[in-house]
């Protein structure tokens, strides 16, 4: 990672995980229970050694740690030690809230899982913020087009009436049928994408969708 750091500027560097890093000592070591695991040791004194150099070089570096229930007691505990939590600029916490499926009854399919981004701490000045829905569906990852329903629902480009949908004058019954709309036609799904990028930089927009005013003149801007 470090050297990924120096030699590419402007780069997205995604460490995954740091519970599966391990020093030359320990490889050479014989396998025993009587000492401790030296990651903690190993990721404090990189990412000491890293802090000034990711922002000269523009980089974004992204740590992935797993959390343990702390046999302690004493709250949660992470792997790696907690020198990445003192150093970061925002931190996550990603939980499986439940399956992603698709269907009904018998036809009832499996395809990912529902997770729930809580966002610990932001750089200083940010705005407050509160959990995040992502829908990852299994040999694809973020699942855009899920998101963009849902997203485009609340902001009133897309009618919802019960389980209707209404969207460039087409109606659809449930979100399974505007999910296989969008995938078949990629027009359609740059056009609402668009939207949605307009609607959330127009703070104006975005005030008035928040305060549950009529979405009218939201949709006449597109």
């Amino acid at each position: 990672a470090e050297h990924c750091i120096e030699t590419y500027p402007n780069a997205v560097v995604i460490l995954d995980s740091v519970s599966r890093l391990y020093s030359r000592k320990s490889m050479d070591e014989e396998v025993s229970g009587f000492k401790r695991a030296p990651v903690a040791k190993l990721m404090s004194d990189f990412v000491s050694r890293i802090s000034g150099l990711v922002p000269v070089m523009n980089t974004t570096l992204i740590c992935i740690q797993q959390v343990y229930d702390n046999v302690a007691g004493y709250g949660k505990k992470v792997s790696g030690g907690n020198a990445i939590q003192f150093q970061n600029d925002t931190s996550f916490i990603v939980k499986s809230r439940q399956d992603y499926t698709e269907g009904s009854g018998e036809n009832l399919t499996r395809v990912g899982n529902i997770l729930e981004w809580d966002v610990e701490n932001v750089p200083i000045g940010s705005v407050p913020t509160k959990p995040i829905t992502a829908y990852i569906r299994f040999g694809y990852g973020c699942d855009n087009t899920r998101e963009i329903i849902t997203i485009g629902s609340e902001l009133g480009l897309i009618q919802k009436s019960g389980a209707w949908y209404g969207l460039n004058g087409e109606k659809f019954q449930g979100q399974d049928a505007v999910y296989r709309y969008l995938s078949s036609d990629k027009l359609a799904y740059d056009q609402l994408w668009s939207q949605i990028r307009s609607a959330c930089i127009d703070d104006s927009l975005l005030a008035k969708v928040r305060s549950e005013e009529h979405t009218s003149e939201l949709q006449s801007r597109f």
